[in-house]
């Protein structure tokens, strides 16, 4: 970092700082109780979606009878793929519907 100044220097090292967190907190890996807690659903929930014969859950797993691990990154990207979209239109009616409009 020869030439550069003070400001430079420290802007060049948060940014580098900034970058190895974000790679840290992408790659983070839970167990299946601990992936389950983070998204809200039961084990047996995880385990479902694991064993989805279209689309599962992606995880890892070393040896066959070893311990399950899922990537937060990946998770989250799955999840997203599942994102359900509410028709506003159909809601307002049944919305209505019970109110007895």
């Amino acid at each position: 970092m020869r030439g550069l100044g003070p400001e430079a220097c420290t802007s060049l090292i948060g940014e580098a700082v900034r970058k190895a967190c974000s790679e840290i907190v992408q790659a983070r890996w839970r167990s299946i109780d601990e992936a389950a807690k983070r998204m809200g659903v039961s084990v047996r929930v995880i385990r479902h979606w694991i064993q989805r014969p279209v689309d599962p859950l992606p995880c890892s797993q070393v040896e066959p009878r070893g311990k399950v691990l899922i990537k937060d990154s990946d998770a989250d990207a799955w999840l997203r793929r599942h994102h359900l979209e509410r028709d506003m239109d159909a809601l307002a009616k049944e919305v209505l519907a019970e109110m007895g409009l």
